[in-house]
């Protein structure tokens, strides 16, 4: 059995959109958080613990308002690699183990950025491709909302137990590197580490 895996990285996404400095996470074998401290004065090395450069996020739900999407198995396998976690409004994701996630109410404020609505000209890309696109013609946009809406508000609309990095969650962590991390700005193509 392996044991509990301890590491820190610059910022966590919590669960109300802000950010923690300075996470230290110990994570089970079975990929749930076992304790989380932030330590926005400084950090103290400790033994065994990893240093993982970037933002430290939950997987990414890439949401949708309609269930007529049908994805192949290479357009899953892509936003798998993305950081999606669960993919939404597809009908063929069921027999291949992803769990549909069809948020109701497309109007909702959740919905609004523009990344997060799929539609038929870019259901393929993952959630961080269309991310990187949308920066790329807006760099003030607000990514750090657009992540919060993929992650903990769509779990919630669709009432699902992921999307929060909290004690006791099992939410498929990702870390997220490409930022300017010292004006938490949007640099360049975000990349995604899986960091279970």
């Amino acid at each position: 059995m392996r044991r509990p895996r301890l590491f820190t990285s610059h910022f966590v996404l919590l669960p109300d959109g802000s950010l923690g400095k300075w996470p230290v996470v110990e994570l089970g074998a079975d990929g749930r958080i076992l304790s989380l401290e932030l330590h926005p004065e400084g950090l103290r090395e400790r033994p065994g613990m990893e240093l993982l450069g970037g933002l430290l996020l939950p997987g990414l739900l890439d949401v949708a308002g309609s269930a007529s999407f049908v994805f192949g198995g290479r357009d899953l396998n892509r936003h798998y690699a993305g950081g999606t976690y669960v993919l939404g409004g597809c009908t063929e994701a069921e027999s291949m183990g992803a769990v549909p996630l069809v948020v109701k109410g497309v109007e909702s404020e959740m919905l609004q950025a523009p990344v997060l609505r799929r539609r038929q000209e870019n259901f393929q890309l993952p959630l961080l491709s269309r991310l990187d696109a949308y920066m790329a013609v807006h760099p003030e946009g607000d990514w750090l909302g657009i992540l919060h809406a993929a992650t903990a508000l769509a779990a919630e609309a669709a009432g699902l137990e992921l999307g929060r990095v909290e004690v006791g969650a099992c939410p498929g962590l990702l870390l997220l590197k490409g930022l300017d991390l010292g004006g938490m700005k949007w640099r360049g193509r975000g990349a995604i580490l899986r960091v279970r």
